[in-house]
C-alpha cells in the first residue's frame, strides 16, 4: 500500500513520523464512504503470516470511518504483539494513540488497540459481549501469557466505560490505566501537546495499578475518626465504655435487670454527653415503666418522692433526649426495625438505638432452607452495617437460652445466648446481668448483681471482666459497687 506525501503531511501535523507509519503498515488509499471517494489514512490489520485480514480507514478530510466488509475482528497489531515478549501491553482506543505510544518509544510489539472504539455505555457482562469476542479468542490464542496489561483510554466517559470492560475482560488483577491530566484528550493529544520525550516519561511515571474491590494498601485506607466513648458509670473506668459505630449485646435470665440497666445506662450516657437514644421496649410499655426508670435516673430518686415540679423537668428531658420505637402489632420485622432505626437517625439524629428484646423480633426466614442461626447470623451483620453507616451505636437486649435442668441459674455463658453462636461472634461487645440470689440468709430482698463483660474486641471498649453492681432501693437506681467494696475490705 503506498504512502504519499498528503497522509505522511497529515500525520506528521499529528506528531506522527513516516517511519512509524511505515513499521506499523499505514498506507493512505481512495476510499469509497457511501456515495463519495475519499482519501484515506489506512491502518492494516495482519495475521500472523502477514496478510491483511481487515482495515480501517479514516478520512483525512472529516473524521469518518470505515472498515472492510467482512474483515477479521481482531486487536490492531495483534500479530506483532503476540510474536513478542508479552511482559507488558498497552492497550489504546484507537490506531493513532497507538502511532503516537510507539513515537514515545514503547515497542511496537508491545502496543494494542481496539478495533471498534469506546462504546457509549459500559457493559453489564462485557467478557460474554459479542463486542468483545475477539479479545476473549486473542486470549485462548496465547495472550493470555501476559501478566501486565496497561489500559490507555480516552479521558472521556465512552474512554472510561472501554477501560471498565477492558478491565473486566483481561482481569483486573493484571490491569493498570493511565490517567490523562483534564486538558488531554487521548494518547495523541498527550503527544501533540507535550511531544514524545514527556509523553514517554508520563507512560512511566503516570500508570496505576487498576483497583480490585476489597483490596487496598495501608495507604489507601482513610483515617479514622477518634473513637468517640461514652461511660455508663463513673467506676467503670476503663472496664466497660460504649461506642458509636459498634454493636453490643446485653443479656441475662429473666428478672435479673437488664431492661432496667440498659434504660439507665442509656439515661446517664444520655445526660453526661447530651446525645438522643431511641429505645424500644417491647416487653415493658413505656408509660408508665420505662418512663418511671428514665425520671429516677435523672434524679436518683424514686418516682414516689418526686413533686410535680421534679416530674416534669424529668419528663421535659426526656421528651429532648430519647424518641420510643413502637410497632403497632408489637411484632417487627428486623427489615422494618432497620427501616425504622435508619429514619430516626436521619430524621432526629439519634447516636444510639436499644432493642429491647431480641425475641420479639418476628422471624422471615424459611425453615425449610434456612436456619436460626443462619437468620441471626445474617440480622447482626446488617446490624453492624447499621450502626457503622449512621454511625450510632446498636444494642441489643437478648434472652439466653433455657437452662438444662430445673432451677438452674448460673451465669450465662459467653455463648448460651438463644437461637445463635454468631451472638458471641459478630457482636463487638457482649455483656450480662446475673443476680446470684433474690433473697439474703435472713429473708430481706438481697439487690447485689454482677455485670459480666464477655467479650470487647477493641481495647478501648474494655476488657472481659466482672462489675459489682447494686440496686439501691431507696433511690430506684443501679450504683457500681466497686469502690464501696474495695474501702469495705
Amino acid at each position: 500500500m503506498r504512502l504519499d506525501q498528503q497522509v505522511i503531511q497529515w500525520a506528521l501535523r499529528r506528531k506522527i513520523s513516516p517511519e512509524t507509519l511505515r513499521k506499523m503498515s499505514v498506507g493512505g488509499e481512495i476510499i469509497p464512504f457511501g456515495d463519495s471517494n475519499k482519501l484515506s489514512i489506512v491502518f492494516n490489520y495482519l495475521d500472523n503470516a502477514g496478510e491483511i485480514v481487515n482495515w480501517k480507514a479514516r478520512s483525512l478530510n472529516d473524521k469518518v470511518f470505515r472498515q472492510l466488509a467482512g474483515g477479521t475482528q481482531q486487536f490492531y497489531n495483534q500479530a506483532a504483539v503476540m510474536a513478542g515478549p508479552l511482559d507488558e501491553v498497552y492497550i489504546v482506543e484507537g490506531e493513532m494513540d497507538a502511532l503516537s505510544l510507539i513515537e514515545a518509544g514503547v515497542p511496537p510489539h508491545s502496543v494494542l488497540s481496539v478495533v471498534g472504539g469506546a462504546p457509549a455505555n459500559a457493559s453489564e457482562n462485557p467478557q460474554d459481549s459479542k463486542r468483545y469476542g475477539y479479545m476473549v479468542d486473542a486470549f485462548r490464542d496465547g495472550l493470555d501469557r501476559c501478566k501486565k496489561f496497561i489500559i490507555v483510554t480516552d479521558n472521556d466517559d465512552p474512554g472510561r466505560h472501554l477501560r471498565s470492560d477492558l478491565a473486566m475482560v483481561l482481569g483486573v488483577a493484571s490491569c493498570h490505566w493511565v490517567d490523562w491530566p483534564p486538558e488531554v484528550k487521548d494518547a495523541n493529544d498527550a503527544l501533540m501537546q507535550w511531544g514524545a520525550e514527556s509523553l514517554s516519561m508520563y507512560l512511566r511515571e503516570g500508570v496505576k495499578q487498576y483497583p480490585i474491590d476489597g483490596i487496598y494498601r495501608l495507604s489507601e485506607i482513610p483515617e479514622p475518626p477518634v473513637m468517640t466513648l461514652w461511660q455508663g458509670w463513673p467506676e467503670w473506668e476503663s472496664k466497660l465504655r460504649i461506642s458509636p459505630t459498634c454493636l453490643s449485646i446485653l443479656s441475662g435470665w429473666p428478672g435479673h435487670g437488664k431492661s432496667h440497666l440498659s434504660q439507665q445506662l442509656w439515661a446517664q450516657i444520655v445526660r453526661r454527653y447530651d446525645i438522643r437514644v431511641a429505645l424500644m421496649s417491647m416487653e415493658t410499655r413505656e408509660k408508665p415503666f420505662v418512663r418511671r426508670n428514665l425520671r429516677s435516673a435523672y434524679w436518683s430518686k424514686l418516682e414516689n418522692e418526686m413533686s410535680e415540679a421534679e416530674k416534669k423537668e424529668a419528663d421535659d428531658w426526656i421528651e429532648d433526649h430519647f424518641l420510643f420505637i413502637h410497632h403497632p402489632s408489637n411484632s417487627p420485622t428486623f427489615e422494618w426495625l432497620c427501616d425504622t432505626v435508619n429514619n430516626a437517625y436521619v430524621r432526629y439524629g439519634i447516636s444510639a438505638a436499644s432493642i429491647d428484646p431480641w425475641n420479639m423480633i418476628v422471624p422471615t426466614f424459611n425453615a425449610a432452607k434456612e436456619t436460626e442461626t443462619s437468620w441471626i447470623g445474617q440480622c447482626l451483620d446488617g446490624c453492624t452495617y447499621l450502626a457503622k453507616a449512621c454511625n450510632l451505636h446498636l444494642q441489643i437486649l437478648a434472652h439466653p437460652a433455657k437452662p438444662i435442668g430445673a432451677g438452674v441459674r448460673e451465669p450465662i455463658t459467653y455463648s448460651s445466648i438463644a437461637g445463635s453462636q454468631h451472638w458471641a461472634n459478630k457482636a463487638d461487645q457482649v455483656m450480662s446481668i446475673h443476680r446470684d440470689k433474690f433473697m439474703d440468709d435472713y429473708g430481706m430482698r438481697e439487690t447485689k448483681a454482677r455485670l459480666i463483660v464477655h467479650k470487647s474486641r477493641y481495647e478501648e471498649l474494655g476488657y472481659p471482666c466482672e462489675i459489682n453492681m447494686q440496686l439501691s432501693l431507696n433511690k430506684g437506681v443501679f450504683e457500681c459497687s466497686d469502690y464501696k467494696q474495695a474501702w469495705q475490705s
